[in-house]
């Protein structure tokens, strides 16, 4: 009985001191503030907003005490800019963009995204502007320029009043272009504040308060644990393959090594095309892309096919140069809006040019030499298969015309060079590439 007396008031002890402890287990954690750190460096596309935007809810999702976008960056597409300006300006926590480090810039893309956050901070030596909208791969046309910088003066405007920026330079950096150092965007109100690096920027931010939700907020970031979020390897892959060069280089590549395969079946050189295939539409799904480019190089592909199928004169290798010259070029020759000083949106001409030729040179020595010459490696074994099978001459032999054999109609030459008439038979005696070599059957009786 004594026993339990003593394990009850344990007990009692233990229940009556938990709301002490816990108030020091919330102190604790209350006082372990997180600083969620993200890296935008380089055009801003698909791939690099969704990279921000997620880490952004992220820190959002677990309390962190602010959201720090370090960034360096040319410009990039609208869409992805403003995908990354919406989860700034809803954010449920305080965010802050530093560009960084010295050196770096917010141009184009970067100064909607910058000015965009509750505390804007630059390094010095950075520079911030030059927002004015441009196509991608072309000139806009009047008119479509005008509504373009119209709509983007509108949304810079729009922003920097909601964060009580100097929206009439802003603006100027749609309309005239406009660009500053940092030490000018700060004694003109675009920015807040000038911090040499991060820990400098944690120690500017701590005690300064920001409205989130209509409601102010103290930051304390002065020994807040810094947690560093990069991008995944799927992502880092999505971002190599969101380049239009690699991406061009990839779906011709991919589409030339799968013809490679009908003629000569190997995995390494089928399962190669079509990973690289596969790759490059994953590329341009993430950039702006012009469709019809990538109909035509498919189509090229085809036409390049068709012509070592039938053994024809050309015709379909140079309506396959044709079709991917065309294509590479189309490929990302779109008017979709970008912002000045962003990577030019275009497969590199030296690209084009090498993938080009290339094409060309396998046409000529595949279709012109090899094919010409009855020299070209045999097609897969259903080929020997046609020796001893007998057919119908439907076009002269001197010696090369057209034979009907096995239901199919086939190039043919003469054996030993002689004449055979449209009408005789003749007997299939071997097969070099996609030319039958035949012989007159001899008439019984």
């Amino acid at each position: 009985m004594r026993f339990l007396r003593r394990v009850l008031a344990v007990v009692f002890l233990v229940l009556g001191a938990a709301p002490l402890w816990s108030g020091v287990v919330l102190a604790q954690s209350a006082s372990q503030r997180d600083a969620y750190v993200v890296r935008l460096e380089g055009m801003v596309t698909p791939v690099t907003a969704r990279h921000v935007v997620r880490h952004l809810h992220t820190a959002e999702e677990r309390g962190a005490e602010v959201f720090i976008l370090t960034m360096d960056t040319p410009g990039g597409l609208d869409t992805s800019m403003r995908d990354i300006v919406q989860g700034l300006l809803n954010a449920k926590m305080p965010t802050v963009v530093f560009v960084s480090p010295k050196g770096a810039r917010a141009a184009s893309a970067g100064a909607f995204i910058t000015v965009a956050a509750h505390v804007a901070a630059m390094a010095p030596g950075t520079n911030i502007g030059a927002a004015t909208p441009v196509a991608l791969g072309a000139e806009l046309p009047t008119t479509l320029e005008r509504k373009a910088t119209n709509d983007a003066a509108a949304y810079i405007r729009e922003i920097a009043l909601l964060r009580a920026r100097n929206a009439d330079w802003l603006e100027s950096t749609v309309r005239l272009a406009a660009s500053a150092p940092a030490t000018e965007a700060l004694k003109m109100r675009v920015i807040d504040l000038i911090a040499e690096d991060l820990p400098d920027l944690l120690q500017k931010l701590n005690g300064k308060s920001v409205t989130v939700d209509g409601a102010a907020r103290s930051l304390h970031t002065a020994d807040a644990r810094v947690i560093s979020r990069g991008m995944t390897l799927l992502e880092r892959l999505l971002s190599f393959v969101a380049d239009p060069t690699i991406a061009t280089l990839f779906i011709s590549l991919g589409s030339l090594a799968i013809i490679a395969e009908f003629f000569h079946p190997s995995l390494v050189i089928g399962l190669t095309g079509g990973i690289l295939l596969a790759l490059g539409l994953v590329g341009v799904g993430n950039l702006p892309v012009n469709w019809v480019g990538v109909a035509l190089i498919l189509v090229g592909a085809v036409l390049l096919l068709l012509e070592l199928l039938t053994a024809g004169w050309g015709v379909f290798g140079f309506g396959s140069l044709a079709c991917f010259v065309v294509g590479m070029v189309l490929l990302f020759s779109t008017y979709q809006p970008s912002l000045p000083g962003a990577p030019d949106f275009r497969a590199s001409p030296w690209a084009i040019t090498g993938v080009s030729v290339f094409i060309a040179l396998t046409i000529f020595f595949l279709v012109v030499v090899v094919l010409r010459s009855s020299k070209i490696v045999q097609l897969p074994s259903e080929s020997a298969k046609l020796v001893g099978q007998t057919g119908m001459v439907t076009s002269d032999l001197t010696p090369r015309g057209t034979v009907q054999l096995g239901g199919e109609l086939w190039t043919a030459e003469a054996e030993g060079d002689v004449s055979i008439i449209a009408g005789e038979r003749v007997e299939a005696v071997g097969v070099e590439g996609l030319v039958l070599r035949v012989r007159k059957v001899a008439p019984k009786g």
